[in-house]
């Protein structure tokens, strides 16, 4: 095949770094400082397979899945998504660890 298409040997590649290391979407939301707190923690590291969004409670969102994602009665509450799926509002340092774990 890839003698028959060259150019696919690139999003082969693509494909198999997606399945080796899985792009993961944080989005944390929350009180300013706190919100500080978090964003410190993960985005201080160099990750190109990670997307973080860091979204003060009181900021203008518009309507869609970040409006519907909101950081409740907690300081600041988690989403995390990979694969397509995104699992369950995570509102603890420790429990976002344990997620992230490998």
């Amino acid at each position: 095949v890839l003698e028959q298409a060259p150019n696919a040997c690139s999003a082969i590649l693509a494909a198999l770094e997606g399945e080796i290391n899985p792009v993961w979407i944080l989005v944390l939301r929350g009180q300013p400082d706190a919100l500080h707190t978090w964003w410190e923690r993960y985005a201080r590291a160099y990750a190109p397979q990670r997307l973080l969004l860091a979204i003060p409670t009181d900021a203008a969102v518009p309507p869609g899945p970040l409006a519907a994602w909101q950081a409740g009665e907690a300081l600041v509450t988690a989403y995390l998504c990979t694969n397509l799926e995104c699992r369950p509002p995570i509102i603890t340092l420790d429990a976002l660890e344990r997620e992230l774990a490998p």
